[in-house]
């Protein structure tokens, strides 16, 4: 007789068998009402199966189970709802209506494909359902919020989608890349709610920008105290609200594997926040949550199935609404005509041509592009009047032609400041040939050097080069070597743009490789704001900085003012220095904390108390940022990054290093040193670049000598000439006036 042996599996667990998608459609489809029930679910699964199989692997669709039990209760709610029409027809729309919202651009045509060849002709005859009442409160909420809609633009259909979702899901995720509208979606869709009639309120925070423990809450391990949690503290003070018909808590931050996963039975039908003390917190009817982010890549399939989509593309709302609604701001009815023309002419053809084929020095959206060209253009103009009345006295003509070069100048920095020059070619030599050659009045710009090295001088109506009015270099002897500063051509052009935008509170990061000289310029240009009006703060992030950390050193030179609003003593403005932006540590989801702090007090000027777990507002606050994309995380969250104004900073070719550091060292040789020493100036500068080149083309860092560093050049220059001055001090110090030839001034005196 054989021996059989079975295991424990083999005795006590039931075979696992795939689940029957047809069979359930098919019931839940009769139980709706449809009498077709079996053809239709047929139908239905085809759909979802084909939907798998040929559309884009985006990692934000789910055609499983939890999607089709979804669908099909709304196609059972269209079907009560309208019982005269053919039952294909009423699915139709309910799987048009439901899916269309989450899919990407590219496979909306395939999907509308399939559904034509399953319904043959049934499009044509399945109007969308559309409630033409509260689009007109989208409408009139988006124009109250300074934005630009009616009721067939697509924003308008992205806003009702969302609406009709939230009917059947209490978890959605809102998922675009930068720039496509997503908080303006939702605060829209919040004000329209409330015109209607619908008390509603929104509750925002940013996951990544704490801890998790901060996040949930967590057990004191020694006292084993409970202490909330600022989602905890949320939930409960959402729950124990009758008043209000539509709360959502919208987390407003990239998902990761831990904090979303603790999220999984709010998210389900549970409808429960769980927590470590034991506590549940209910989701109640009139409490949802949404997830705003740019992708889903480390959101698990379980975590995209429990939740609805909304998915933004970049071409849905595009930079043109945002112009308009700038525009619109602007008082003068002139100069809104001149301002719309100009745009239409040169914005489109600029914004696509670098994005299609330059390269900027970080990933940017056509939306920065706009963004930056208007806030130049706000600096340049002001507030319309005082130039309004320049153009009047120029006459028409010449008043037209000097607001065109403003605005080319405009376009030149705020679309091709960010473009950088590496190993693959010169982008601004690119953007050049290329404005130049598009643009009929881009021959106004003079032949010799490229468009960026020229400004509009609005007494001539000319084009003039910015090396005239580079200040020269004055000397001051009892300045600290690191507070030197010579204006050289690009500095005067990054000051100037400082000069124009950090009156009005704009953001402005310059990104560049160590020893570009950005946080030189950044300093100068602190150094001489006007003490009256702002007051400033330098953080420099490292590996080390947490999101608490940088929290605290903001907040640390801020007052109450009133409530929950924080901000700088007196009437004076406060700016943010940050430098090395992109240094905070990357976790393993590629979030870096404190960068998720900074979006947040960028987007909504508010973050939470972390001891009382309240909102805390701040005002009259800006930041000024710099950043280098060849260290640290290389680039920061697109979503921060988005709302700077951005500009390369290159190096320096030899010849701009060798008039700054000669201007430093005539300087310093002329205080004391005789007329032969002071000759000795440029050959000093010009024999320490020589020796400094030949080091660094043949010291080059091995497997051996690996400690043979990178040389960098702006920076090593500065310690080779401050060297030469120390040397010089320390030699004759006693008196430099004995110096009198340049032998003795060669030669270091033994005594």
């Amino acid at each position: 007789m054989r021996k059989v042996s079975l295991t424990w599996c083999q005795l006590f667990c039931t075979p696992f068998h795939s689940t029957d998608m047809d069979l359930i459609a098919e019931i839940m489809l009769m139980s709706e009402g449809y009498a077709a029930g079996k053809l239709l679910a047929r139908k239905f699964m085809m759909l979802y199966r084909l939907s798998e199989a040929l559309l884009s692997p985006q990692r934000h669709y789910d055609w499983k189970l939890r999607a089709v039990k979804t669908t099909l209760c709304v196609a059972g709610g269209l079907r009560r709802l309208d019982l005269n029409t053919p039952e294909d027809r009423v699915l139709l729309r309910a799987l048009r209506d439901f899916n269309i919202g989450k899919l990407v651009a590219e496979d909306v045509n395939i999907f509308m494909g399939m559904l034509n060849d399953l319904f043959p002709k049934g499009l044509d005859f399945c109007p969308r359902n559309r409630d033409h009442s509260f689009e007109k409160h989208i409408v009139d909420a988006a124009h109250a919020l300074g934005l630009q809609s009616d009721k067939e633009a697509l924003f308008t259909l992205k806003c009702s989608q969302l609406r009709e979702i939230l009917v059947v899901r209490w978890s959605v995720f809102v998922v675009g890349p930068s720039g496509s509208g997503k908080s303006e979606m939702e605060r829209t869709l919040s004000k329209a709610q409330n015109l209607n009639g619908e008390k509603s309120t929104i509750n925002y925070l940013n996951p990544k920008g704490v801890d998790r423990s901060e996040l949930y809450g967590y057990m004191h391990p020694a006292t084993r105290e409970w202490k909330d949690g600022l989602i905890s503290q949320i939930f409960r003070d959402l729950a124990n609200c009758t008043t209000v018909k539509h709360e959502w808590i919208v987390l407003d931050g990239d998902i990761d594997a831990e904090w979303i996963e603790s999220m999984n039975t709010v998210m389900d039908d549970n409808k429960m926040l769980t927590l470590a003390s034991n506590e549940r917190i209910p989701l109640t009817p009139p409490m949802r949550l949404l997830l705003e982010v740019e992708n889903m890549r480390e959101a698990s399939p379980a975590t995209v199935s429990r939740g609805g989509v909304i998915f933004l593309n970049d071409t849905d709302v595009g930079w043109a609404p945002y112009i308009t609604s700038w525009i619109q701001k602007r008082e003068i009815e002139s100069e809104k005509q001149m301002l719309t023309k100009l745009f239409e002419e040169y914005g489109e053809k600029c914004f696509h041509h670098i994005s299609r084929n330059l390269k900027t020095i970080v990933p940017l959206p056509k939306i920065n592009y706009s963004m930056s060209v208007a806030y130049i253009l706000e600096g340049i103009l002001g507030n319309g009047e005082a130039f309004a009345s320049k153009m009047k006295q120029l006459g028409k003509e010449d008043g037209e032609k000097l607001f065109e070069m403003l605005f080319m100048y405009a376009v030149v920095w705020g679309a091709g400041g960010p473009l950088a020059s590496d190993k693959s070619g010169d982008y601004k030599k690119e953007f050049d040939k290329f404005f130049r050659a598009e643009f009929p009045k881009g021959s106004l710009f003079p032949e010799e050097g490229l468009v960026f090295n020229y400004v509009v001088n609005q007494e001539t109506i000319e084009f003039e080069h910015w090396s005239v009015r580079i200040a020269p270099y004055v000397h001051s002897p009892g300045t600290v070597f690191g507070n030197l500063y010579v204006n050289s051509l690009e500095t005067q052009q990054l000051t100037a743009i400082l000069d124009l935008v950090v009156p009005y509170r704009r953001p402005v990061c310059f990104v560049g490789a160590a020893g570009t000289g950005k946080t030189t310029i950044m300093k100068d240009k602190l150094r001489h704001c006007d003490p009256e009006q702002f007051m400033f703060l330098g953080i420099n992030f490292n590996s080390f900085t947490s999101s608490y950390i940088a929290q605290m050193a903001i907040e640390s030179v801020l007052e109450k003012k009133t409530g929950k609003t924080f901000g700088p003593p007196g009437s004076r403005k406060m700016i943010y220095f940050i430098d090395d932006l992109n240094m905070p540590t990357v976790d393993k989801y590629g979030t870096q904390q404190p960068i998720a702090l900074l979006r947040q007090a960028f987007d909504y000027e508010a973050w939470y108390d972390r001891l009382k777990l309240q909102p805390r507002d701040f005002q009259k606050c800006q930041f000024l940022s710099c950043m280098n994309p060849t260290a640290g995380s290389f680039y920061i969250d697109p979503r921060l990054q988005k709302s700077y104004m951005n500009f390369s900073v290159m190096m320096p070719n030899n010849e701009v290093l060798k008039f700054i550091y000669k201007s430093i060292l005539d300087g310093f040789l002329s205080v004391g040193f005789s007329p032969q020493v002071q000759k000795m100036g440029e050959i000093i500068v010009d024999a320490t670049v020589d020796l400094y080149l030949q080091v660094a083309k043949y010291f080059l860092p091995t497997a051996i000598k690996f400690h043979c560093k990178r040389f960098m050049l702006r920076r090593d220059y500065a310690i080779l000439v401050r060297a030469c001055a120390r040397f010089c001090l320390r030699s004759y110090r006693t008196d430099y006036r004995h110096v009198q030839t340049t032998s003795t001034f060669a030669r270091r005196p033994t005594s």
